[in-house]
């Protein structure tokens, strides 16, 4: 998926760690599977980023996908490919725990793996 072609009037607000077009990106790709309209995805991860929060791009991408999936009834394929993939980016480290649980597919134990 090619969402760069859209970047025009999306800007990285000051401050703030997350990149919305690789949010985007990561959430459309990776999360969601293709399923849903980039241009819709840029809109909401941008909407997201300028909330008084802030994201790493992850996290972003993360809230993207809920965002949409919480509209989606009842859970499909996406859902669970986002819960899959979220699950092995809180254990990399890359998501913080509380999008996991917002997912409703936390572990019993939240701790990521230690290190061998």
């Amino acid at each position: 998926m090619s969402i760069t072609s859209h970047e025009q009037g999306v800007r990285q607000l000051p401050g703030r760690a997350a990149d919305v077009i690789e949010a985007a990106t990561l959430a459309a790709d990776e999360l969601l599977g293709g399923a849903f309209d980039e241009l819709e995805l840029i809109r909401i991860a941008r909407d997201l980023n300028e909330v008084h929060m802030s994201y790493s791009t992850h996290d972003l991408a993360a809230s993207v996908a809920l965002n949409v999936l919480k509209s989606v009834s009842p859970p499909n394929r996406q859902d669970a490919l986002a819960r899959m993939t979220l699950l092995e980016w809180f254990r990399e480290g890359k998501v913080a725990p509380t999008l996991l649980l917002a997912f409703g597919n936390a572990p019993y134990n939240l701790e990521k793996p230690s290190p061998p």
